[in-house]
């Protein structure tokens, strides 16, 4: 993935400068004014965080949806669990907080990895089974695509906050949470498609529209 590296010392940097100043106030430590000695005011990524807020929220409703129809067909009760109530939570909020960033795209992580675990063993499915996975395709389709989009957009905007002061940065937690832990999700999902078209090729479910789709995502 050729965005996930893009200025990636320039985000843990500022990742860590934005956590250093949410657990210790610049004013708390005597050091004034200090965001001025460490960048300017910089370019307003406020409506920028709305955007991806928004974008990454669709795609991760999409990509959860589609966790819970294959969780359940893979017999990962756990998983199902997990990925409702990601569903219902993102749904009932706009993901406007940092922790509610960090949460979702944590939650849609691990039960992805779960996934790939059961489809990466090729276990022949039930034809109901069969029947309820191939309904989790256009849901896992949109998500990855939704996910890929707002994670390219997101690099870009951590060039933009090298510029930043950390007071500013403060004021856009949930883009500085995208920016640092979306590449994890979406290093998932690249690893995790082509085992579950494999694992769609050996139960002999359709995955053409997958691969037409997702081929050249990431």
């Amino acid at each position: 993935m050729k965005y996930a590296n893009l200025g990636l010392w320039k985000i843990k940097f500022f990742t860590t400068i934005f956590v250093l100043f949410t657990a210790c106030p610049v004013y708390a430590i005597g050091f004034g004014d200090i965001g001025g000695m460490l960048g300017g005011g910089g370019p307003d990524l406020s409506g920028k965080q709305s955007e991806l807020t928004g974008s990454l929220r669709s795609a991760l409703i999409n990509l959860a949806k589609s966790q819970i129809i294959m969780a359940k067909a893979l017999g990962l009760d756990k998983q199902v669990m997990l990925a409702e109530q990601n569903v219902k939570n993102m749904e009932a909020g706009d993901m406007g907080t940092k922790a509610e960033v960090e949460k979702s795209i944590e939650i849609s992580a691990s039960v992805q990895e779960e996934i790939a675990k059961e489809t990466a063993k090729k276990t022949i499915l039930d034809v109901e089974s069969k029947a309820v996975f191939v309904t989790s395709v256009p849901f896992y389709i949109n998500g990855v695509l939704g996910s890929v989009k707002t994670g390219k957009e997101a690099a870009a905007a951590g060039e933009s906050m090298a510029s930043l002061s950390p007071m500013a940065l403060l004021k856009i937690g949930p883009l500085v949470t995208i920016v640092s832990n979306l590449p994890n999700l979406i290093s998932k999902l690249s690893s995790s498609t082509g085992q579950i078209m494999d694992f769609m090729t050996v139960n002999e479910i359709d995955n053409s529209e997958m691969n037409d789709k997702l081929a050249n995502a990431f």
